[in-house]
């Protein structure tokens, strides 16, 4: 006996995302939540989708343009029930851009804040991870590839409000090296 799936669902007609941000997408109180970017204007997205009705919502998209899927939004949902999505562009800038939901429904457009930047890196960003530790604080983490190419991290202990300067994780070599890191945490 074979088993398959049959009711595939179509979550972006005009969208991409690479392996080296996460999460790439959540699924919260029965909503999937999903960032891709588009092709036709190279803006960062993040969607909604509710499998039990098919219905699918953009909940904002990014004030930054550039066809690269590196683009894509890395989420976190926060103990609190709040979301947050961190983005970039791919090495293009010496930030990277955040949004953080005001209510426990992150599924609603008008729930989500106003695009932020982070202050000058120094250096160009790519990819956001985002990862919360409960021993460490609650502390947040956004891994990113910054510093030379080095993979980066930077530290929020207000819930992603804020963030500190970039601290190395790892540094490749003496030259800018291209790192290609997957980040992994038990939550801990």
């Amino acid at each position: 006996m074979v088993f398959a799936q049959t009711n595939f669902a179509v979550l972006a007609n005009d969208g991409s995302w690479n392996w080296f941000n996460d999460s790439r997408g959540l699924f919260h109180n029965g909503v999937l939540y999903f960032g891709s970017v588009r092709n036709a204007d190279g803006k960062a997205v993040l969607n909604a989708f509710h499998p039990e009705t098919g219905r699918k919502t953009e909940l904002w998209t990014s004030t930054l343009t550039e066809r690269d899927d590196y683009d894509s939004p890395g989420l976190l949902l926060r103990p609190d029930g709040r979301m947050l999505s961190a983005y970039s562009r791919h090495n293009t800038d010496p930030f990277f851009s955040f949004r953080i939901s005001h209510g426990t429904d992150p599924s609603l457009a008008t729930a989500w804040g106003v695009e932020q930047r982070i202050p000058h890196s120094g250096a160009g960003v790519s990819y956001a991870n985002l990862t919360q530790l409960r021993e460490e604080g609650g502390r947040i983490y956004n891994l990113v590839r910054n510093q030379r190419s080095n993979p980066t991290f930077f530290v929020s202990t207000n819930g992603g409000l804020s963030w500190s300067e970039p601290r190395m994780l790892l540094q490749t070599g003496p030259r800018v090296t291209r790192s290609y890191v997957k980040m992994y945490s038990d939550g801990e």
